[in-house]
């Protein structure tokens, strides 16, 4: 058994006219390959992993864009922080973008999910982040944030999925500072993070873990929450 991973219904659809005036049309799952698995009983969840409900592949950038020459990736990889939490931390959300060349404007149509809610955690651990799909990502004037879409996109539109992050199982104080100093290493955990959430403390500039000060913030953690409610 594992927290809920990573796989909704997302789906890529983007129609234009090549270079040779023929029409085309780019179909993603984005589900396929991206994304990841919960957290389980004494596992992390798998990061960049076909969630267990599916049964697609990833499709390297580079073929897509032999094929499709009018659409150029300007981004694939792992984002930080979108893990759920938990003493076996989730997957974390894989973000990927496509920017639009073509001489003529192009159809999009999104099919998305979970914006407002993460996959679940489990006995304590905590949601992965939502989906965001982004046109036009921070930074452009003419950014949108949506849902389920159909859309027109102009030559040098950019469209933005970031796909959720998993659950987490256990409560994350309950992480291994080890395993939260390799996090933030491998740049899936923040340093501010690693502190708010996990309750382990990493030196900024060797990224080693201070291991007095994490026993002393998990110990008043610990007091914190023992403390009785008063009630009049």
């Amino acid at each position: 058994m594992l927290a809920c991973s990573s796989g909704v219904d997302t789906l890529l659809n983007l129609a234009g006219v090549d270079g040779n005036g023929d029409r085309f049309i780019l179909t993603e799952s984005c589900w396929g390959g991206w994304g990841g698995w919960g957290g389980r009983r004494d596992s992390d969840g798998i990061n960049f992993m076909t969630p267990p409900s599916h049964n697609n592949s990833n499709t390297p950038l580079e073929v897509n864009e032999q094929m499709y020459p009018e659409i150029l990736y300007t981004q694939y990889g792992f984002v930080a922080d979108t893990e759920g939490a938990g003493e076996f931390r989730s997957a974390v959300a894989v973000a990927r973008e496509w920017q639009y060349h073509g001489g003529e404007d192009a159809i999009l149509q999104l099919r998305v999910d979970r914006r407002f809610s993460g996959p679940y955690g489990v006995d304590g651990g905590e949601c992965g982040a939502p989906l965001k799909a982004l046109v036009n990502p921070p930074g452009q004037s003419d950014e949108l944030d949506t849902g389920k879409v159909t859309m027109a996109l102009h030559s040098g539109d950019t469209v933005r999925i970031q796909v959720e992050g998993a659950g987490g199982w256990s409560p994350p104080g309950n992480r291994s500072p080890g395993r939260v100093e390799e996090d933030v290493r491998n740049e899936l955990v923040s340093i501010e993070r690693a502190r708010e959430i996990y309750r382990v403390v990493i030196d900024k500039a060797s990224l080693e873990l201070d291991e007095a000060a994490t026993a002393q913030l998990r110990t008043q953690a610990k007091s914190s929450r023992a403390q009785p409610v008063l009630h009049n």
